[in-house]
């Protein structure tokens, strides 16, 4: 694939590669072609690894977001303007009086400070009694709100092109430093110092910026200015741990998937620097659109992942977790825990959101607890707050993979949140299965897992209208590409072809439970209707459905060769079980 084989001698298949003189073959052609462009994206490289080990990137938009939250709790309230913006404020009176208009200092290290020395200036004229009007102030609904005590930016542009940065002044134009006389202040006096005889108005020892300046730092990307991905009738494949990996949303590309998402990436662990956490963030140059989930149960971590995945990795939306059932990450109050917590699940939209130029998705479950639906609740509040496009799954938390999904509260879902984008998750296994799904609920488009782990090539189904009677050899090649593409991923080596074992057997897991649609009494297959055991077209095919690890194990040896010694296997998910 690449020319020739990174892994040398050590490669597990090193007879087919090594020459006689020991040295390892190389094909020029293949090797010329494949080394102008990766053909995987989203490497982790080493110098970011260790700044975030030693905890020095820098993470200063997030923690913009995250001081609002921890050192002002009231900051978080959010005021949306006639343009679609989201500004996160606290109001505070100017000489402690109630005034119709309110001074205001944004967390953000660029200020237009004349601007806001005019409010004040208006504020104190309507204060003492003159009256102005809402045309004069320019306000309409939204109000541009400071707060006067809050900590004076570090950076800002003066008049004369004189950049004023930490108490240092240089003039712009020559490069040679400025002298700035600053006389001492109390935090109640605001002072006019004199620079180059312009007046300009300083708090303690800090300049108050005065003039124009970009405002890309000060306000935030409206919805409107945001990248935009159109998820409008697309098949997407869920984000699927363990068994969602590279190799296989591959496969599912080649089979018809539109959108693909990495697996459940902890928050936490991917600002450690964990490597087999970053892994998860990789991407195929053949997955046109991609998104990562995260998962986390607090605002801060989840904020700083979100800008450390958009400044460092290529991916086109983000997606937050909110439908994880497992027992182990419940209990962390991450996944599904943090649909019952209304107020953090405000925090961690609102500081995504804040921090990401990029279309921001969530995934949930209908509720926490069978016949306690929540999902139509919240989800016009998260539209509200920021979110681009969310998926239901028609399952509680409770009911995990059991019973249908609910595809009629689905439709429910769709009526309350519009006009956003809502995704249906929940028993698709055939294209009859899909068509009505999206008749039964009105959503936009559809999200598959179980189904696309079962057969992959549901996609080709759904999108040509047809079932697929596949032969036992041509899913025997599947499995084969999908071993191809493990070696490729996790390498050839002793360690490499353990991964791809493991790997392939997980995913086998599912693949056993395909019924062949020309054995079918009834068609199309049920995804939880256990069927009676039975005997395929020809050996391959009983072989494929056999529900015996020991055969599971045995279709791996026929790609990677003998298991070691004692090895064993059972599947990871229990999500590959009926009940």
């Amino acid at each position: 694939m690449y020319g020739k084989c990174p892994f040398g001698v050590t490669c597990l298949f090193a007879d087919q590669h090594i020459q006689i003189d020991s040295v390892n073959e190389t094909q020029l052609e293949t090797e010329k072609t494949t080394n102008d462009q990766p053909r995987v994206k989203n490497v982790i490289s080493k110098d970011l690894q260790i700044r975030l080990r030693k905890k020095e990137y820098n993470f200063k938009r997030a923690n913009h977001i995250i001081k609002q939250f921890h050192d002002k709790p009231n900051v978080r309230s959010t005021k949306r303007t006639d343009d679609g913006l989201s500004v996160a404020t606290t109001t505070v009176p100017v000489n402690q009086q109630q005034c119709g208009l309110n001074m205001v200092f944004t967390n953000t290290n660029l200020i237009d400070a004349k601007k806001c020395l005019d409010l004040q200036l208006q504020c104190c004229l309507s204060s003492t009694g003159n009256q102005t009007t809402d045309a004069e102030l320019n306000r309409n609904d939204a109000k541009l709100e400071c707060n006067v005590d809050s900590k004076p930016p570090q950076a800002c542009l003066l008049k004369d092109d004189i950049l004023i940065q930490e108490g240092n002044s240089v003039d712009k134009k020559t490069d040679e430093p400025v002298e700035f006389n600053m006389q001492q202040s109390t935090d109640d006096e605001i002072l006019s110092q004199e620079i180059k005889g312009t007046n300009v108005a300083v708090k303690g020892n800090h300049p108050i910026a005065v003039g124009c300046i970009s405002d890309e730092d000060i306000i935030k990307l409206r919805r409107e200015e945001r990248k935009k991905v159109d998820f409008k009738d697309k098949l997407y494949l869920a984000p699927l741990t363990t068994v969602g990996n590279l190799p296989f949303r591959r496969i599912c590309r080649r089979l018809g998937a539109d959108v693909t998402c990495g697996e459940m990436v902890m928050s936490s662990n991917l600002l450690q620097g964990q490597a087999s956490e970053w892994a998860l963030l990789k991407r195929h140059e053949s997955e046109t659109l991609f998104g990562v989930q995260l998962c986390a149960s607090y605002s801060d971590s989840m904020t700083r992942a979100a800008q450390v995945v958009v400044d460092t990795m290529e991916v086109d939306f983000i997606d937050v977790n909110l439908g994880c059932p497992i027992d182990l990450v419940v209990q962390k109050g991450e996944g599904c825990a943090v649909m019952g917590r209304l107020g953090r699940l405000e925090q961690i939209v609102y500081g995504l959101s804040s921090v990401m130029d990029i279309p921001l998705t969530v995934k949930m479950r209908t509720g926490l607890f069978e016949g306690k639906n929540i999902a139509h609740t919240l989800l016009p509040k998260v539209r509200d707050w920021g979110v681009s496009m969310a998926t239901v799954h028609g399952r509680s938390r409770e009911q995990r993979y059991t019973k249908l999904a609910d595809w009629n509260y689905i439709r429910s879902c769709v009526d309350a949140a519009r006009p956003m984008q809502i995704f249906g998750n929940g028993d698709v296994l055939s294209y009859l299965d899909y068509n009505n799904a999206m008749n039964q609920s009105g959503a936009d488009g559809c999200m598959i897992a179980r189904g696309a782990l079962i057969k992959p090539w549901l996609f080709t189904e759904i999108k040509e209208q047809r079932h697929w009677d596949i032969s036992a050899s041509e899913r025997l090649e599947i499995i084969k590409e999908y071993v191809n593409y493990g070696l490729e991923h996790w390498g050839s080596d002793q360690q490499g072809v353990a991964s791809t074992r493991r790997f392939l057997l997980e995913w086998l897991s599912f693949v056993y439970r395909y019924i062949p649609v020309g054995i079918l009494e009834h068609v199309p297959q049920r995804i939880n209707e256990k069927p009676p055991h039975y005997f395929g077209r020809n050996d391959l095919e009983t072989l494929l459905a056999s529900p015996n690890c020991a055969d599971w194990i045995k279709i791996s040896e026929m790609f990677l060769g003998p298991v070691p010694t004692g090895f064993t296997f059972l599947p990871k998910h229990r999500a590959n079980a009926y009940q």
